[in-house]
């Protein structure tokens, strides 16, 4: 099975791509009927086709990291060189270097790192079959599009009881709700939370006003777990990533950020 020919037909065929979740419903019951491909295997396949896409910036950046890090080092150690023109010392541009590689350091993303931002260079990618940059945005489209065709094989066909008699679950939790008011610069208060907690099916306003407190602080939401655990810690990205296709498009690039800076604490410390 050729997936990354899969891929790149939803992607750069028009008509495909206008429809792109529909089309790899499609494949996906084409492989099914003509080669037997269970659902898992054949998502598996598209999804690793866009993990080889983001490790490919995922390099990008790390590289640039260490750029960064080298120059940051040099500077520090008064080993690096100056082009100085008139009036400057090199005591002031070292401290502009410093701050400079600081400053980019802080501002770490799934496809960039500080001022720049990188694409998918799909023609070293594709062995020359599409000649295209790809920016970030464009590849979350494709991944979506691929998780949400999976995810409608995944659905429950038993019939559900009689709609009276069923009692449902909340379809958010007290932490996702918090977390999506905190991100869309919504105002949980104790005067609203029980209004908000009911409409989502749930009975305490006093608790969802107190997670949305502590969700409210950015430095909460992507600082380690206290008494951390590599579960503990997946399970905060988990939280964070579960909300993240609810937000207002505009607000969704701060959430994935901290995303990524959770991740990064992830790899650095349990992997």
């Amino acid at each position: 099975m050729n997936y990354l020919e899969i891929v790149l037909q939803g992607y750069f065929n028009d008509n495909n791509r206008e429809f792109l979740e529909k089309y790899f419903c499609r494949e996906f019951k084409k492989a099914e009927k003509e080669q037997f491909f269970e659902a898992f295997e054949f998502f598996s396949g598209c999804f690793k086709v866009i993990k080889s896409w983001e490790k490919h910036l995922q390099d990008k950046v790390f590289e640039r990291q260490r750029e960064l890090h080298l120059m940051l080092n040099h500077a520090k150690n008064g080993t690096l060189s100056y082009d100085l023109k008139e009036g400057e010392t090199i005591e002031q541009k070292r401290n502009e270097a410093i701050e400079y590689c600081e400053k980019e350091l802080k501002d770490v993303r799934p496809d960039g790192i500080g001022s720049l931002s990188f694409t998918v260079h799909l023609h070293s990618l594709t062995n020359g079959l599409i000649a295209y940059n790809m920016p970030y945005n464009e590849l979350l489209e494709i991944k979506l599009a691929i998780l949400k065709a999976f995810n409608k094989t995944q659905t429950d066909i038993e019939p559900l009881p009689p709609q009276s008699i069923v009692k449902h679950k909340p379809e958010l939790k007290i932490d996702q709700i918090a977390l999506k008011y905190a991100y869309e610069g919504l105002q949980i208060t104790r005067e609203n939370g029980n209004e908000i907690a009911k409409e989502y099916g749930h009975n305490s306003g006093e608790k969802l006003f107190q997670r949305f407190t502590y969700f409210s602080s950015s430095a909460n939401r992507k600082g380690k777990p206290n008494l951390c655990t590599p579960k503990k810690l997946g399970n905060k990205i988990s939280l964070i990533e579960s909300i993240i296709e609810l937000l207002p498009t505009d607000k969704q690039e701060r959430a994935k950020d901290e995303v990524s800076i959770l991740k990064k604490i992830y790899e650095a410390e349990y992997q």
